[in-house]
């Protein structure tokens, strides 16, 4: 392909990216008529992957937020229980190898954004209720080609010029350090949480789950850095992974070493498998884990989700090491704190889901 620059965020060959991790992920414009977009919860009624199919809900009661925002498509940290490998397949590609190497730039970014913005607030001011917008539900809004193309910094300039919105970033990348005073500045008038992905400490580990992604190391000390600066980080240890991360001994020491960077909260979700991450995920099993194989099949052959039983022993343990390490704050608490919320249209609290209930296709699975 041809040199292309990117709206909002630079220029760089839309071909081989050359700071994307992965073996030269292929980088391809994508053209998009909104970039916030609001979560949709509907599902088919009897849908076997959903332990409450017929049941609606508003959507900040079962997310903590309403809308999304994904700068990118696809991601090339690879990581081996990735829910959103589903998402390359409305592009018509596959959700394997196509999503860590087809990494879709969305075009004219910060335009696209002032106008979904500009169209919330008129629908929050019609009385329509705008809770937290999340960056990150979909893909890495830090992966490595954000270096190059700069595509989630132009989002965040955008939302530096305005206030009373409420933020949520998801990442596993060091890089979001680079942006630690923009995100500062965006949190002087808007609510800013973040939430870092945390796995395990075992770096050989990681390495095996999440091939691309940065050190356990690293990311802990990225969130040292972020909660220095004053900035609400409340990590993310997830997916809970039975039989591979979830031992007590191995959160606990995760825990430890959160509490001591300055997380005050800690939010556990377990491991969610639907096609095709159920195929990437069983594939690295049998290749890593043998004698797990024929469990995993067994637990996922009828859902998505863990069986209630198993995902009740899970939050048990969670929610234990949580009160024993103080990591029990309630979501989002700091963030609004120190929020002035100015200019805000009609928003809704964060408030996290109800106790060991699913919160479906777009998330990891069950939240704790």
């Amino acid at each position: 392909m041809s040199e292309r620059a990117v709206p909002g965020g630079g220029s760089g060959s839309a071909g081989v990216s050359p700071r994307a991790q992965g073996g030269g992920a292929r980088t391809v414009p994508l053209r998009v008529r909104s970039i916030v977009n609001p979560v949709t919860i509907g599902r088919r009624t009897g849908e076997r992957d959903s332990p409450h199919p017929s049941r609606t809900e508003p959507a900040h009661r079962r997310f903590g937020f309403t809308h999304t925002l994904n700068p990118y498509r696809g991601c090339v940290f690879a990581c081996r229980y990735c829910y959103a490998r589903y998402t390359h397949e409305w592009l018509g590609l596959d959700g394997d190898g196509d999503f860590d190497q087809r990494i879709h730039l969305k075009e004219d970014i910060t335009e696209v954004l002032r106008r979904d913005l500009g169209r919330l607030r008129r629908r929050g001011r019609g009385g329509d209720p705008i809770g937290a917008i999340a960056f990150g539900t979909a893909t890495d809004p830090y992966q490595p080609v954000e270096a190059e193309y700069g595509l989630t910094r132009a989002c965040l300039e955008v939302f530096a010029e305005e206030e009373g919105w409420s933020l949520e970033l998801t990442t596993k990348s060091t890089l979001i350090a680079r942006d630690i005073e923009l995100l500062r500045r965006v949190a002087r008038r808007n609510e800013v949480l973040i939430h870092v992905t945390v796995t395990t400490v075992d770096r050989a580990l990681a390495r095996i789950l999440e091939p691309g992604a940065p050190s356990p190391r690293a990311r802990i000390e990225t969130i040292a850095s972020l909660t220095a600066a004053g900035l609400t980080v409340e990590p993310f240890v997830a997916p809970l992974i039975p039989g591979i991360n979830d031992a007590t001994e191995a959160l606990d020491q995760l825990f430890r070493e959160l509490k001591e960077v300055g997380a005050r909260r800690v939010i556990g979700e377990a491991l969610f498998l639907r096609s095709p991450t159920r195929e990437v995920f069983l594939r690295s099993l049998q290749e890593s884990f043998p004698s797990l194989v024929t469990e995993y099949r067994r637990r996922f052959a009828e859902s998505a989700f863990l069986s209630p039983v198993d995902a009740e022993r899970l939050r048990a343990r969670v929610e234990r090491l949580r009160v024993a390490h103080g990591l029990l704050g309630g979501r989002g608490e700091d963030a609004r704190a120190r929020s002035p919320r100015r200019g805000a249209p009609r928003t809704l609290p964060r408030r996290p889901p109800p106790r060991g209930e699913s919160t479906g296709p777009e998330q990891l699975g069950l939240i704790f």
